[in-house]
């Protein structure tokens, strides 16, 4: 069971992160594959770092890798809220529209 849960962790996260990039920005070669291709590069890498390095070496890794995946999760932020208000707008037209068609049909 332990094997399997920890498997189930960082492929979760890789899933994540690629979906929300993939609605912000869009795909990578029109398939979602190459992001999480080099989202599970970037972890094993840091898996094997871990390994064979010392731990001030992986804390100054960590440090970095967080950095840069709070970017990515905050461009994936703003581009979700955008993407809500777009849909949003979209609703609130279509929504009059059909209510204009229902004034002017009475």
């Amino acid at each position: 069971f332990l094997l399997f849960s920890t498997g189930i962790g960082p492929s979760t996260v890789i899933l994540i992160i690629a979906a929300g990039l993939e609605v912000v920005v869009g795909n990578i070669g029109g398939s979602i594959i190459p992001t999480v291709v080099i989202l599970f590069l970037v972890f094993a890498a840091y898996a094997v770092l871990c390994v064979y390095t010392t731990q001030a070496t992986q804390l100054k890794w960590a440090k970095l890798l967080t950095m840069l995946f709070t970017v990515i999760m905050v461009i994936v932020l703003i581009g979700q809220a955008r993407e809500m208000v777009v849909s949003f707008q979209d609703l609130n037209a279509r929504l009059t529209a059909e209510r204009s068609d229902e004034i002017l049909t009475e």
